[in-house]
């Protein structure tokens, strides 16, 4: 909390309403975060694969890794809840759904840069 605001409940554009409240910070971290984590692991997969593997397979691999690692960010986050009893500060069924699709919004985000800007990604 920053002076009585919890910025996990800060809305900044309200898109849709309760129970989604679209935009809110949360969401917004959530894609950028699941954004630089697929960014790195395009960056792992287009070193591994090989010169002659589909430009679109790979994007869908990275794709496919950032999303995990969103998954396994809300199996902790529920491991939590359940073991801390931080039930109070972690949002239930429709927050959980939010967070994965935003996930996916920041993976997407980040196969569309890596492909906009292949220079960036160039095997060594």
């Amino acid at each position: 909390m920053f002076r009585g605001i919890r910025w996990y409940d800060t809305v900044f554009i309200k898109i849709l309403g309760d129970p989604y409240n679209i935009l809110r910070y949360d969401q917004v971290l959530h894609l950028f975060i699941f954004m630089v984590f697929t960014l790195f692991a395009y960056s792992v997969i287009i070193h591994i694969v090989g010169k002659k593997t589909s430009k679109i397979a790979i994007g869908v691999l990275a794709v496919l890794a950032g999303i995990g690692i969103g998954a396994l960010n809300e199996i902790i986050e529920f491991f939590t809840v359940v073991f801390f009893n931080a039930g109070a500060t972690v949002g239930g069924y429709y927050n959980t759904a939010l967070d994965l699709v935003f996930n996916f919004i920041g993976a997407l985000t980040a196969v569309f840069l890596a492909f906009k800007f292949p220079n960036n990604f160039k095997e060594n």
